[in-house]
């Protein structure tokens, strides 16, 4: 809260936050406030006149970004790293960004990163 606080304080009035954060597991509750879900960052940005709040992809693509960095965290060389990196992390990340398209799933029931756009 102090950080956001003090970017409050530093911006000049009708600037605009920008911000992105993860929030990598399934949502629970609505009022999980921890692990930067909407609700937390509503109770964050209190202070601030405008805010929009928008779900960085939907369920297909938060599963298959997570598996994909599962796969990436769990290879133990960094040439299997590298070949992650090229090969397979873009296919995932390709196939979920396709099934969100084709199922329509973005509301963020299962997303790992929320963007907020803030105005002071």
């Amino acid at each position: 809260q102090q950080v956001v606080n003090e970017i409050h304080r530093v911006l000049a009035p009708g600037g605009t936050l920008l911000l992105s954060a993860p929030s990598i597991f399934p949502r629970d509750s609505e009022y999980d406030r921890w692990r930067f879900f909407p609700a937390a960052y509503r109770s964050l940005m209190s202070q601030f006149s405008d805010l929009e709040i928008l779900a960085e992809g939907g369920t297909v693509a938060g599963f298959m970004r997570t598996t994909a960095v599962f796969a990436r965290t769990s290879a133990r060389y960094d040439a299997l790293r590298l070949a992650l990196d090229l090969t397979f992390v873009p296919v995932l990340n390709a196939l979920g960004a396709l099934g969100d398209k084709i199922l329509g799933a973005r509301d963020g029931t299962f997303t790992v990163n929320y963007s907020v756009r803030a105005r002071k």
